[in-house]
């Protein structure tokens, strides 16, 4: 299935038809909200992790869910769709987090901390942060994780622009020269390695579907590979091994040296 996002904020859900070899409309609707001010296009778009919703961020501080539902004849279609206040300035980016040990739709909302004194000045350096939350698809709202140890996570690193889910648990954060593991469970960074050269992603697009049952990905590969985009028309490719970046990240504990030892 392709899901459409037009520039007047129609939205189609498009599926391929083997029987004729052709793309064919499952569902549309209309996403533009009134007396809501629109950000810059590209918008922010996401598939939940566990598939069931589209989230999108038209608007500031506002998330768009889709709800994802199957019709009669057992084709899934776009539901009316809901606003989700984020209560937080400044948000970077909101992902969908994958969490092993529960079937609740987790997402973190990516944002640059400021802290002001009481003449409202600025009393430190803006940090950036990724706040987790719980979807609550009924009450349409997002649930804090209370009690959580990685419910809150503080960037050390002021550069990082990009927050990227692992499909088993866990994240990877980009920065112009190096990209950081963080651990499902775990508020702080587990390692980082450093790219071949500086760069600064525009676009990042997972190559490889992750098996589950295999532990491999959808085509039999043991890497896990995204393709990233620059600004300049440059393309890259970076790839991670699934054994090395599984133990790593679901872990928690180990370095990235202490793994690749291991697995020689």
């Amino acid at each position: 299935m392709l899901f459409v996002l037009t520039k007047g904020l129609h939205c189609l859900l498009l599926g391929f038809k083997k029987e004729t070899q052709r793309a064919e409309l499952i569902s549309k609707g209309y996403l533009r909200d009134q007396n809501c001010v629109e950000r810059e296009p590209p918008f922010p778009v996401f598939l939940s992790s566990n598939q069931k919703f589209i989230g999108l961020m038209l608007s500031d501080n506002v998330l768009k869910i889709i709800p994802l539902v199957k019709n009669a004849q057992t084709k899934v279609q776009l539901s009316p769709a809901f606003n989700v206040r984020i209560m937080h300035p400044d948000v970077n980016l909101v992902v969908p987090l994958t969490c092993p040990q529960s079937s609740q739709q987790h997402v973190g909302v990516f944002i640059l901390h400021k802290k002001f004194n009481s003449a409202g000045r600025a009393s430190s350096q803006p940090k950036y942060k990724l706040i987790k939350y719980r979807l609550d698809m009924v009450d349409q709202e997002l649930v804090a994780l209370e009690g959580a140890k990685d419910g809150a996570i503080e960037f050390v690193c002021k550069e990082i622009y990009h927050i990227e889910p692992l499909p088993f648990g866990g994240f990877l954060a980009f920065d112009p020269e190096h990209v950081y593991f963080y651990a499902d469970g775990s508020d702080k960074c587990i390692d980082a390695r450093r790219l071949r050269r500086p760069l600064v992603a525009s676009a990042i697009a997972k190559v490889d579907d992750y098996d589950p049952n295999t532990g491999q990905t959808t085509q039999g590969r043991d890497f896990l590979r995204y393709l990233v985009g620059t600004e300049g028309g440059e393309l890259y490719m970076i790839a991670f091994h699934l054994q090395v970046i599984k133990e790593l990240t679901q872990s928690g504990q180990r370095t990235l040296a202490q793994v690749n030892s291991e697995s020689t």
